[in-house]
Parts: structure tokens; C-alpha cells; sequence
């Protein structure tokens, strides 16, 4: 097999592995960003070393609102996946 042999097989599996890994990183940087928005919360509120009621109340209101949204989300694509 010459190189432009070797092109054309190694292209198209080389595209799909990119894009798998470029679905899933999308999907990793939406759990970081989740996770980051979180600690920030956290962060906010214990600062000056005292958390209220109502901050942890807060905290755990947007937890729940980021957890369902992903999950959502999760579910969306579970749907729009073709079964095997």
C-alpha cells in the first residue's frame, strides 16, 4: 500500500474518533462548568465564615436546578441515539 492507501483508510476512522471525543469533551466541559458554578456558590457563602440557613437552602436550589437540567439533558440524547 502506497501513503495515499493508507489515507484513505486511516481518515475516516480518524474522523469518527475525533468526533466521539469531541461529543464527549463538549459534554465534560458542561459538568465542569456545572461543578465550578457550585463551588462558587459555596465559595460565596462561606466567606464570611458564617452560612446561613438560607445560603445552604440557595446552594442546594441550584444543585437540584443544574442536576435536573443534566439529566434533561442526558435524556435528550439518549432518545436522539439510534438504538443498536
Amino acid at each position: 500500500m502506497d501513503t495515499m492507501d493508507w489515507v484513505a483508510v486511516v481518515l475516516p476512522v480518524f474522523g469518527i474518533i475525533v468526533g466521539l471525543l469531541g461529543w464527549r469533551w463538549t459534554r465534560a466541559k458542561k459538568l465542569l462548568a456545572d461543578v465550578v458554578a457550585i463551588l462558587t456558590l459555596i465559595s460565596d457563602a462561606v466567606q464570611d465564615d458564617e452560612l446561613t440557613r438560607q445560603e445552604v437552602k440557595d446552594i442546594v436550589a441550584e444543585a437540584m436546578r443544574r442536576k435536573r437540567l443534566y439529566s434533561e439533558c442526558d435524556e435528550k440524547e439518549e432518545t436522539t441515539q439510534p438504538k443498536e
